[in-house]
């Protein structure tokens, strides 16, 4: 925790409010960098900070997780400031006319958010709440299709996941964590098998109205799951009824009259649900590329299509209903559609090049690196390789400068320093109370920021945040002294 940092923060503007609390923009004036600030009670802060804290050793950038940048308490809320990222994926969608996704537009989402399922479970951590909304892209405008995975208030340690703990948003909660069965990170990936399909049809693939419909929906598309699976579950029997054989007992799912907690009515979606998920993927992929299906089908059509059948069977293996059968993050990240393997013999084809284009925003798995040619940048737009040291290239804590002028390390030109209002943290330049803009030289008004004074009075640590608009209207001000270190 940056108990001890004084930064000088400027609301921007109100991000959006969630279940568990707000999130702000800000720009931290003492580096002018945007963030976000999430305000919460302090419990539920203090949980997803502990968990922030975790996975900021882990690589943030190179795994695809949320950067935090400090946290603190103030009174009965506690505040998270984290990077400022661009939009999150459901967002992007409804933005868009809510039209579905090409699979080679879903592809480099699905492999970065493997890539932080693999890293979180290296650390034996479960997220337990990916969805559309938990995926964010990073900048769409410059980096097309990046993506992080964020909003860790509900992760926990994989040995903490109880057969009754309740997890998970239903349309994305895996069964064993509505039988009662035995869990592990594995409930993260049918909920990311759940969030692709939503990007390939943009609508669910099992309903949210009820457990009841949701389970009854997979038992109409998987199939009943074993019995030796069923024999595990806390909750299996408020499901499925057991008839007694002479081979043993025998599961079977109960119709709505015989379910003790059927509240709701049934929907219309259960009853005219194809009767499995290959014929339901089947029908929809003949529906949206019927013109690419015919005999007469160009290369081109051909190309898409293996791709569509490679992203199916990667689906599949997410949304497997026995948890021992399912593909892990690990495996997926070999599979087919991510590696493109299926397309390694046509890669000169604008289908093919286009889709390795939209897959450059994605980490190189086994060196960690971007993926790259030949360790040269490539131009999204014309595929053409950019030499990688264009820009002056600073290097941490030894910059090459000239008459306290930085000095560009490609062409030897140099470059002001100051290009900007600095403005020190602690001790900034100020004339009657107002902060200076140390280039400019003109005067800023103290109190545009949200200021956070960190500071030791009588053993305790005094918390001060009042948040102010750029026009000098009040946001939500918080207020409070807190004894102690946190």
């Amino acid at each position: 925790m940056s108990t001890y940092n004084k930064h000088v923060y400027l609301q921007m503007c109100f991000l959006g409010q969630g279940s568990f609390g707000a999130v702000i923009h800000y720009q931290q004036l003492s580096t002018f960098k945007n963030v976000a600030v999430k305000i919460l009670a302090t419990n539920n802060g203090i949980r997803e900070s502990k968990m922030l804290d975790k996975i900021k050793y882990a690589d943030p950038d190179k795994n695809n997780l949320l950067k935090l940048v400090e946290h603190f308490s103030l009174g009965l809320q506690h505040c998270i400031v984290f990077e400022k990222l661009d939009q999150d994926v459901l967002h992007f969608m409804s933005k868009r006319n809510r039209k579905p996704m090409e699979v080679s537009e879903i592809r480099p989402i699905a492999q970065q958010i493997l890539v932080a399922l693999n890293a979180l479970k290296s650390m034996g951590l479960a997220h337990t709440d990916i969805k559309p909304d938990n995926l964010m892209l990073v900048n769409h405008a410059t980096h097309p299709f990046k993506v992080k995975l964020i909003d860790f208030g509900l992760a926990r340690n994989i040995s903490d996941l109880k057969r009754t703990s309740q997890i998970q948003a239903l349309g994305y909660r895996a069964p064993e964590a509505v039988f009662g069965l035995p869990m592990n990170e594995s409930v993260d990936l049918w909920s990311l098998g759940c969030s692709l399909v939503f990007m390939y049809f943009f609508k669910h693939l099992y309903p949210r109205t009820s457990e009841y419909e949701y389970i009854a929906t997979i038992v109409r598309m998987h199939g009943t799951p074993p019995d030796h699976v069923l024999r595990e579950g806390l909750r299996v029997h408020d499901f499925f009824s057991v008839n007694k054989t002479s081979s043993g007992n025998k599961f079977k799912f109960k119709i709505p009259t015989e379910y003790m907690g059927y509240k709701g009515r049934m929907t219309d979606w259960v009853f005219r649900a194809i009767g499995t998920i290959d014929n339901m993927l089947y029908d929809h992929k003949k529906c949206r590329y019927y013109s690419q299906m015919q005999s007469t089908m160009s290369h081109g059509d051909s190309l898409k299509l293996k791709d569509v059948t490679e992203f199916e069977s990667l689906l599949k293996q997410m949304l497997c209903v026995n948890s021992k059968n399912r593909i892990t993050p690990e495996e997926a990240l070999k599979h087919n559609f991510i590696s493109m393997n299926h397309l390694s013999k046509s890669k000169e084809h604008p289908y093919v090049r286009s889709a390795h284009r939209l897959m450059s925003v994605c980490q190189d798995t086994a060196s960690g690196k971007s993926a790259t040619s030949n360790n040269k940048t490539v131009c999204r737009e014309t595929n053409t390789k950019v030499p990688a040291l264009t820009a002056a290239n600073l290097t941490v804590g030894k910059s090459a400068t000239t008459n306290n002028k930085t000095v560009c390390r490609e062409t030897n030109a140099k470059i002001p320093a100051l290009t900007a209002a600095k403005l020190n943290v602690g001790k900034s330049a100020t004339t009657n109370n107002k902060t200076v803009c140390r280039e400019t030289n003109a005067k800023i008004p103290a109190l545009t920021a949200a200021k956070l004074n960190v500071g030791k009075s009588n053993n305790q640590l005094t918390y001060e945040a009042c948040f102010w608009t750029v026009g000098g209207s009040r946001g939500p001000r918080i207020k409070s002294t807190h004894k102690g270190p946190h």
